[in-house]
């Protein structure tokens, strides 16, 4: 689940554009919208999912070619609805930390649940980096400054 096809890229430019465009058709609930971060609501079998989407278009560089990172920030806003979407009822929160690569067909999608969100905005004070090494089946986020203590992700998450 958490590596994005080229395909993603062009089917997704697609569906933004109809969640994007108000002038009839196909019109989902964006709740927020911002060069930053969107958040939109879904209904599915499983019951409404808040999912609340931050992007960075390319990774830091590093000294390791087996090695990626990606720094984001949550701004005070960010975190207060964030916090105010984790207190709805019955609303599942979905942080979707999309993680691009130069080549599009590289990146890839990490999917915090509930708990794992808490303790980010717990330990991260506004700022905070992820990371994969190659062939590593999660990826880490860094907790007080050592992959050793870092929060695990795993990269086959579901999003629903």
């Amino acid at each position: 689940m958490s590596r994005l096809r080229t395909a993603d890229f062009y089917y997704g430019c697609v569906l933004s554009m109809l969640f994007n465009n108000g002038d009839g058709g196909i019109v989902p609930i964006l709740v927020k919208s911002s060069e930053e971060r969107r958040v939109y609501n879904f209904s599915t079998d499983e019951g409404d999912v808040v999912l609340f989407i931050k992007y960075r278009s390319n990774c830091n560089k590093t000294k390791k070619q087996d090695y990626k990172s990606w720094a984001f920030t949550l701004t005070d806003d960010d975190v207060k609805k964030i916090k105010e979407y984790t207190n709805m009822e019955n609303k599942a929160l979905r942080l979707a930390l999309v993680l691009g690569m130069a080549n599009l067909h590289e990146s890839e999608l990490a999917i915090l649940y509930p708990e794992e969100v808490d303790v980010l905005i717990e330990s991260c004070k506004g700022h905070f980096t992820i990371t994969r090494q190659k062939k590593e089946r999660a990826f880490r986020i860094i907790m007080k400054g050592s992959r050793k203590n870092s929060l695990r992700i795993p990269t086959n998450r579901k999003l629903f």
